[in-house]
């Protein structure tokens, strides 16, 4: 599921209502920074822990220097989904230790109830 449904007719403008818009706020999963996800991509040796995949289709580019690869993979990211280990509705956390990345698919499969771990044994 992408989002939360609003409960019934709730409105952000009735007063009674606005504890339930603050903690529906607080809810929303944060846009995770390119350089954290480069970070956590690296830690993965660039592949997908659930097909063992290549993150990024052409991952193979050797650019002339660091800055250049950044630049490109930074413009593959809509491919790739961050990944809670430990769900945040179950108390995980943001922290990079509760974190991999994923191809944008493999996440949809894994949500979808195929949880099985795909990566090359």
């Amino acid at each position: 599921m992408r989002h939360v449904l609003v409960r019934g007719n709730a409105s952000k403008d009735d007063p009674d209502l606005a504890e339930y818009w603050q903690k529906r706020a607080l809810k929303k999963l944060p846009e995770i920074e390119p350089k954290r996800l480069l970070s956590l991509a690296a830690k993965q040796k660039g592949l997908c822990p659930r097909c063992g995949l290549d993150l990024v289709e052409g991952a193979g580019y050797d650019p002339d220097d660091v800055r250049g690869w950044a630049e490109w993979f930074t413009a593959k990211l809509r491919l790739i989904h961050t990944h809670h280990i430990t769900y945040r509705s179950k108390g995980g956390s943001d922290h990079p230790s509760n974190l991999v990345v994923l191809h944008t698919e493999c996440h949809r499969q894994h949500h979808a109830g195929d949880h099985r771990q795909r990566a090359a044994e």
